[in-house]
């Protein structure tokens, strides 16, 4: 879990017939500001998010993130740091 900004790049496509908003995967980087809970290599990484329209860039989120088993970095979820999230006692 982390708080920092993300910085949006390519949109791809995710073909679902039942979707009426249409979701897509985004490529982005995220300057990470505080890790707030695991760990992290570097302050600026590349992530991936599957979303209906790009994350803010202009203002700081508190993410989950979970590494796939190639390596990379997925944002599972994230929240405003202007809605002043809470930590969840554990993780799930």
């Amino acid at each position: 879990m982390v708080v920092g900004r993300v910085q949006n790049g390519g949109w791809h496509h995710v073909d679902d017939p039942d979707d009426i908003l249409g979701h897509g995967w985004v490529d982005a980087r995220l300057s990470v500001r505080q890790v707030v809970r695991g760990s992290i290599n570097g302050r600026t990484v590349p992530v991936r998010y599957l979303a209906h329209t790009y994350m803010r860039d202009d203002r700081d989120f508190m993410l989950v993130l979970s590494r796939q088993p190639d390596g990379s970095l997925v944002i599972d979820t994230g929240q405003l740091m202007s809605a002043h999230p809470k930590l969840a006692a554990e993780c799930s």
